[in-house]
């Protein structure tokens, strides 16, 4: 089954020329909805093969934790504990430090207080430019007019 999905070649040489006929035209399109359909498969297929390893690291993740949770009580009923062999486990008491809980209240009292330690962003959203352009009609310093590459629309059955 896999192996299907990663086949992405037909038996026929690759075209590399100008479509110049319909029936040519038409089997590129037929190429074309394979190769979507193989790639949905193959996104499928990634996405199941990931939700498998993801609850397996969530697994892991919640024993590394209930492990941790039972050395931090063996520490704390026996002191430190150490082996050349596997390590060891300590209890560290870290300096309390500053942390942010409500941003805007610290925003408002720097401010008052410090405003020289506050920063701003400035840029103009790129929404707006359409709107600058219609002010006066002229397209303001540092924005040009870009025509884009012409896209090609496949609507597949």
């Amino acid at each position: 089954m896999l192996e299907a999905l990663y086949d992405t070649h037909s038996d026929d040489e690759p075209f590399n020329g100008t479509v110049s006929d319909e029936i040519t035209a038409r089997a590129l399109l037929i190429e074309y909805a394979r190769n979507e359909r193989k790639m949905r498969q193959l996104e499928e297929t990634a996405r199941e093969v990931a939700l498998v390893y993801q609850a397996r690291g969530d697994a892991i993740g919640a024993r590394q934790a209930h492990v941790r949770e039972m050395l931090l009580h063996f520490v704390h009923d026996h002191g430190a504990v150490s082996f050349p062999d596997v390590g060891g486990a300590h209890v560290v008491q870290r300096k309390p430090s500053p942390k942010v809980v409500d941003p805007s209240a610290l925003l408002a009292w720097a401010h008052v207080h410090a405003p020289t330690m506050i920063e701003t962003t400035e840029k103009v959203p790129a929404k707006a430019i359409s709107e600058l352009v219609k002010i006066d009609g002229v397209l303001p310093d540092g924005v040009e007019v870009v025509t884009p590459e012409p896209s090609l629309t496949i609507k597949g059955r």
